[in-house]
C-alpha cells in the first residue's frame, strides 16, 4: 500500500509496500500502478515539446538490444544534410548531437544494463560520469517535437523515466505506468497526462 510519510530531513516522501520509492511529487495519481519500467520496441513517445539550446534530458534506459548501426534513445528533428538538434544513440560508437555539434563515445554499445543518462549544451553525462562535451553549440530550435523510444523492430530498450528540462523548467517528466484497464505507457507528471505505449514491467512493489 503507498503512504506518504515525512523523512528525517523533513522531506515528504513515498513508501510503497515499506520502500522509499519516489518523493510524493513522482508519484501517479491514483487510478495508475506505478512499474519499474515499460518496454518499448519499435515505439516513439512524442513529448510534443522542442527542443532548444537550454534543452537537458535526463533520462535511466536499458537498451536490451540494439541494431548493428544503432538505436536511439531520444531525438529531435534533423534537415537534409542529417545535422540533427538532439541526438543520443547505443551503437558500438554512440554518436551524441547537439544542434550539428557532435561527438562519439568509444564502446557506447549500452546494451545489456540500465544506465542514467544525461545531455545538455554542455555535453553528455553516463552514470554520472562525464563522458565528453560539445564545442560551443549555437541557439535554435527544432522544427519538430522530441521523442524517447525506439523506431526499429529491431531495438528494444525499458525506459524507468524521461526528464525534458528547459530555460531550467521541467516541460516533461514520464515515469512508467499503467493504467485502471491495465494498459501500459507514461504518465507526465508535469501535463498530468497519460500516453498508451510498450509493455508493462513489474510492478513497484
Amino acid at each position: 500500500m503507498r503512504k506518504i510519510i515525512t523523512s528525517s530531513s523533513g522531506t515528504k516522501v513515498v513508501t510503497h509496500n515499506g520502500k522509499v520509492f519516489f518523493t510524493q511529487d513522482r508519484m501517479p495519481p491514483e487510478g495508475y500502478t506505478l512499474l519499474q519500467y515499460v518496454t518499448l520496441k519499435n515505439k516513439l513517445i512524442d513529448t510534443g515539446e522542442k527542443t532548444t539550446l537550454e534543452t537537458q534530458i535526463d533520462a535511466k534506459i536499458h537498451v536490451t538490444s540494439a541494431t548493428s548501426v544503432a538505436t536511439y534513445l531520444w531525438y529531435s528533428d534533423s534537415n537534409s544534410s542529417g545535422t540533427t538538434n538532439t541526438t543520443a544513440y547505443c551503437s558500438s560508437s554512440g554518436n551524441w548531437r547537439f544542434n550539428g555539434k557532435s561527438f562519439s563515445i568509444a564502446n557506447a554499445n549500452y546494451v545489456g544494463a540500465a544506465h542514467v543518462f544525461k545531455q545538455n549544451k554542455s555535453g553528455v553525462w553516463i552514470d554520472g560520469t562525464s563522458k565528453g562535451a560539445y564545442s560551443s553549440p549555437s541557439t535554435f530550435t527544432s522544427s519538430a517535437s522530441l521523442k524517447f523510444g525506439s523506431s526499429s523492430a529491431n531495438g528494444q530498450m525499458n525506459v524507468y523515466y524521461f526528464k525534458h528540462t528547459k530555460d531550467g523548467v521541467v516541460v516533461s517528466d514520464y515515469i512508467p505506468v499503467k493504467n485502471a484497464s491495465n494498459v501500459a505507457g507514461f504518465y507526465d507528471l508535469v501535463k498530468e497526462e497519460f500516453t498508451a505505449g510498450g509493455t508493462a514491467g513489474p510492478a513497484v512493489e
